[in-house]
């Protein structure tokens, strides 16, 4: 069976300590298995989330990473822009 963490979060961040937060919840994740971890794009906890993500990548090979586009708009303007 395949473990999956999935972000869901706010657009706006108030809190900056968050970051370490975050990073200790997804090291304990992996450690209990998870290895896919999905987010969307839309706001600042999504960015956080990736970001943290990324930087685990470093030290766990084997984590997938997986960005969904959350809204048609995003869809649209990525479509516009080619």
């Amino acid at each position: 069976m395949k473990i999956r963490t999935a972000f869901i979060g706010h657009r706006d961040i108030f809190n900056l300590k968050l970051s370490d937060k975050l990073n200790k919840a997804i090291r304990e994740e992996i450690e209990h298995g998870c290895l896919y971890f999905s987010m969307g794009t839309r706001g600042d906890f999504d960015k956080m989330a990736l970001s943290e993500c990324r930087k685990l990548r470093r030290e766990y090979k084997n984590i997938c990473i997986e960005v969904v586009i959350t809204s048609l708009n995003t869809i649209k303007k990525a479509s516009y822009k080619r």
